[in-house]
């Protein structure tokens, strides 16, 4: 009994939060149930940044391979070095003219 009375009012103000918790217990859950849904969402929306950011790395990578490859066809698409090929393949231009065909 000796520790009963060194806590005074608590032992009163716990039994009246324990009633009024009880009362209200609807209440309660009902704020359970949004806390848990805060906390579902918070994962949620950091899980979805955390994957927008690896596809924007992602992203990144692909539009620095693109431009790389798109720069080295416009590199070996030019008429200078469309002809080197040709020479080097024996095709070449021959100097003659085109020979007309009629009807």
């Amino acid at each position: 009994m000796a520790k009963f009375s060194k806590l005074g009012n608590y032992n009163v103000l716990w039994e009246q939060s324990a009633a009024w918790v009880i009362k209200n217990l609807v209440f309660v859950l009902f704020l359970g149930f949004l806390a848990v849904i805060y906390i579902a969402n918070y994962k949620y929306a950091k899980k979805s940044m955390h994957q927008v950011r690896v596809l924007k790395e992602e992203v990144m990578t692909l539009e620095r391979m693109h431009n790389s490859i798109e720069s080295s066809i416009g590199a070996q698409s030019r008429y200078s070095e469309v002809s080197k090929k040709i020479k080097e393949k024996g095709i070449g231009e021959n100097g003659s003219k085109p020979v007309i065909i009629k009807e």
